[in-house]
């Protein structure tokens, strides 16, 4: 079985880079990004985030080696499973 890890960033109000409609906005360092995991039921025709995301990844250097991954429905027991985006 795989576990992945995950880090949480908790910042300070007084840090906040920007805000709009209530949403705290911060900034990260880029290199602290190295995974995008769009959910299970995320696809590029239907997800309005998908391609923007895409592509700001592809055009800052910086990161470059963010992965793009999604969630999906096991096929083969009651799990998630994340694999490379676009699922198959």
């Amino acid at each position: 079985m795989l576990f992945r890890s995950e880090w949480r960033i908790l910042r300070f109000l007084s840090d906040v880079a920007d805000s709009k409609d209530g949403v705290c906005l911060f900034s990260i360092p880029p290199n602290a990004i190295r995974e995008i995991i769009f959910g299970c039921y995320a696809s590029e025709a239907g997800e309005p985030s998908i391609e923007p995301t895409r592509k700001i990844i592809s055009n800052n250097s910086d990161l470059s080696n963010v992965k793009i991954k999604q969630a999906r429905l096991s096929r083969s027991g009651y799990r998630i499973e994340i694999v490379d985006f676009p699922a198959p």
